[in-house]
């Protein structure tokens, strides 16, 4: 998981997109040549992206006096998307293991993902 105290504003992040395609597939039939009829998907049942955001500010709840903490607003995370410059936030409750500092870490992970659900897709 990203610690993002640990980034710097202006950092690139990396976060893993899982699609999932159940529904949108097509079964591709074919007949071998002993007449054996089997049939394929033409894609996996899920795939794996990786999108590249840039970390551009934080924003955090100065509390004083006697609170009750659920009125308390966690801290957001400001992030913009490396391809249309469209910025949003996070907060702790969306970071998971979907999250990278570094594209290495995130590739390797698409990577053992990918392989992973591979080997579902075969049975």
């Amino acid at each position: 998981m990203i610690d993002f105290y640990t980034l710097n504003f202006g950092d690139n992040i990396y976060h893993i997109v899982d699609s999932l395609h159940t529904f949108s597939r097509k079964k591709i039939f074919k007949t071998d040549e002993e007449g054996v009829e089997w049939y394929r998907y033409d894609k996996p049942t899920r795939s794996f992206s990786i999108q590249t955001l840039t970390y551009v500010g934080r924003s955090e709840s100065l509390v004083s006096g006697r609170v009750i903490p659920e009125d308390i607003d966690e801290t957001k995370y400001f992030i913009e998307y490396e391809e249309s410059k469209e910025m949003t936030y996070i907060d702790d409750s969306d970071i998971d293991n979907n999250w990278f500092a570094s594209k290495e870490a995130a590739e390797a992970e698409v990577s053992r993902r990918a392989d992973e659900q591979s080997k579902i897709d075969r049975g």
